[in-house]
């Protein structure tokens, strides 16, 4: 039996925001909206990937705030796919069939699951909200300004036009992303659009676990991910991809190369000095949305005498920058900032800094600061507080996609997004 079920991410093939990995149902039970499933994990290599599809199940659990509605399909009734709500799930712990079976291509790991679901009203086509709040900005290029983005393969899509819009396609590794911004009044909006089930993650945010040691990654489903904050995390739309081996690494998809390309960071605690904060201590999930994610990074740093660092990265659908946001306590003595990893000669722009020359790959690293009061060190290469304080927000990215810096300084930390469904939530 050939994979056949999908619950979230679960099952669901890479080209459209999975892993590939293998869920299979052989049980499907129906009672008005209530569906009972049963099936298995199969067909795994490794136990460590058995396990990461096992807990990505686990995860869309009742206590999973961030997805209250999952999309679902199986091949063998499609009548069945649409969106649910995950009632339950239990996964067993006894993991069966063996290594390298002859019979089944990839091995033949299994672990057993059980599903309880809800149909949502309109479960084949509910309608999405996603809602875009701008927000008052300073020390860049505009104020008050926002912008929007969704997956070329929405349909039934609606937001008002708001000020004098441009549209420009963004290529991602799987997919095409429409992304909309505004030279005035885009902001406070509401954009609607209906999503397929077997496309719903297309483009969307991610967070990924390493499962041996930072070269093989798979989707974490919830706020529950291992303290590995250098080999075993990183966060992906797409567009770009965060990791952090010994430096801070923001990868931006070259569609035209087919290929990741990289820049390294370092973010600081004493910007004048450019030292960097090092290995972090902690890494944790703030959020784990289709539409957004967010984890925290933590140092330990010798201050007066010690305080605690934290760095904040997002991740939005569709955003062709990740956000940061670098944060300490009140009194700290420490000038917080970020810079590139090696040392490479900028040139200041209204609300960030650019690197002067383009590198191997003809392309130019971005550092983008919300807030005034920072200094540009053009011969380094980074952007710190000019005094000490509590906090830094900054973005990062590189100049792949063709956005301007101006547009990117404007638009960079301008939105707060949510997505909910107008029907059956």
């Amino acid at each position: 039996m050939a994979q056949n079920l999908t619950v979230g991410r679960a099952g669901l093939a890479t080209t459209v925001g999975g892993d590939g990995l293998e869920l299979v149902c052989d049980q499907w039970s129906q009672e008005g909206d209530e569906a009972s499933v049963a099936g298995f994990i199969r067909r795994q290599s490794t136990v460590a990937d058995a396990k990461a599809l096992r807990d990505q199940l686990a995860g869309y659990g009742p206590l999973n705030t961030d997805e209250l509605v999952v999309p679902v399909t199986w091949s063998e009734d499609s009548t069945r796919d649409g969106f649910y709500r995950v009632m339950s799930v239990d996964t067993s712990n006894e993991l069966t069939g063996r290594l390298g079976s002859p019979s089944e291509a990839g091995g033949n790991l299994a672990y057993r699951f059980t599903a309880d679901l809800v149909r949502v009203p309109n479960f084949q086509a509910p309608v999405w909200e996603k809602i875009c709040a701008g927000a008052t900005r300073s020390g860049g290029a505009a104020t008050g300004v926002t912008w929007a983005s969704y997956p070329s393969t929405a349909t039934l899509v609606q937001h008002a036009n708001n000020g004098s819009a441009s549209v420009v396609t963004l290529e991602a590794e799987n997919a095409d992303v429409v992304f909309t911004y505004h030279a005035s009044t885009f902001y406070n909006e509401t954009i609607l659009q209906t999503l397929a089930p077997g496309t719903f993650y297309q483009v969307a945010a991610k967070i990924e676990r390493s499962v041996d040691n930072g070269t093989t990654y798979r989707t974490v489903v919830g706020k529950q991910i291992l303290n590995d904050p250098t080999n075993g995390w990183r966060i992906n739309n797409g567009l770009v991809r965060v990791s952090y081996g010994t430096t801070l690494d923001v990868a931006m998809w070259n569609d035209g190369a087919g290929a990741w390309q990289s820049i390294a960071y370092k973010a600081v605690a004493n910007g004048v000095t450019a030292t960097s904060l090092g290995t972090p201590d902690s890494v944790v999930i703030l959020r784990n949305a289709p539409e957004i994610v967010t984890v925290r990074l933590g140092w330990s740093v010798l201050d007066t005498p010690r305080i605690v660092v934290y760095c904040d990265l997002t991740l939005r659908q569709g955003q062709p920058w990740v956000e940061g946001y670098l944060s300490t306590m009140a009194g700290a003595t420490k000038s917080l900032g970020i810079f590139r990893a090696a040392t490479e000669a900028g040139t200041s722009f209204t609300g960030g800094l650019e690197a002067t020359s383009d590198d191997a790959s003809s392309n130019k690293y971005r550092i983008h600061a919300k807030a005034t009061g920072h200094t540009k060190d053009t011969t380094n290469g980074g952007i710190y507080l000019s005094s000490a304080g509590t906090n830094m927000p900054f973005a990062l990215c590189n100049d792949i996609q063709g956005l301007t810096n101006t547009t990117e300084s404007t638009y960079f930390n301008a939105c707060m997004e949510h997505r909910l469904m107008l029907v059956g939530v």
